[in-house]
């Protein structure tokens, strides 16, 4: 009977820490967006507070977000932000959409790190000089760096990416890989364009 019980008490102790864990989350998320809301309440210019989150990522006590506002004419960027351990912004900056390739590439240093993030179309150019388009379906989108070594990270979010690397690494290829594993686009098809690496400066709060 004693075992019983002693079961019956740890499973619910084990919902209970579970449940405790799900609000945990929750009321992060509840933060970050409180946090951003007042963020582009504050910045935006017309002075509204719509906005979307589409990818958070951990970084030891820190938050990576990329988030992006209601598409306005003739704009393609999306914003990224750094938060505290307190989900209150301390650094952001923003970084290029892609309007014909199949993705965009931003990177900002930060605390030792490299921080590479963009966007992922539903469609890319067949080459860079032509103007018609294919279908592309990426889950996955994978490093490969100069030392031989490669990252795959299989956590694309809302067509969104984050990735952390080593400062000193150096990028070799990124390509955006569909369920299957097959090749959606990469990096090497726009290696003649010198600017589609973006490099971005994070501005302090």
């Amino acid at each position: 009977m004693l075992k019983r019980i002693l079961i019956v008490s740890l499973g619910i102790l084990t919902i209970l820490i579970s449940i405790l864990y799900i609000k945990l989350n929750s009321s992060e998320e509840r933060k970050i967006e409180a946090s951003l809301k007042k963020y582009y309440s504050e910045h935006s210019i017309e002075e509204k507070e719509e906005f979307k989150i589409k990818c958070i990522k951990k970084l030891d006590d820190k938050y990576l977000v990329l988030s992006e506002q209601p598409i306005q004419e003739g704009q393609s960027y999306s914003d990224f932000f750094v938060l505290d351990e307190k989900q209150k912004i301390i650094a952001y900056t923003s970084g290029y959409k892609p309007i014909s390739p199949g993705f965009s590439v931003n990177i900002v240093n930060y605390n030792e790190n490299k921080i590479v993030f963009g966007s992922i179309n539903s469609t890319r150019w067949v080459d860079i000089n032509s103007s018609e388009k294919i279908p592309i379906n990426a889950i996955n989108i994978k490093f490969d760096l100069d030392d031989g070594s490669y990252i795959n990270e299989e956590n694309i979010q809302n067509n969104s990416y984050i990735a952390i690397l080593n400062l000193d690494s150096n990028i070799q290829n990124i390509t955006l890989l569909n369920e299957n594993g097959d090749v959606q686009d990469q990096l090497t098809n726009y290696s003649k364009d010198r600017n589609f690496i973006n490099y971005r400066n994070l501005e302090i709060k």
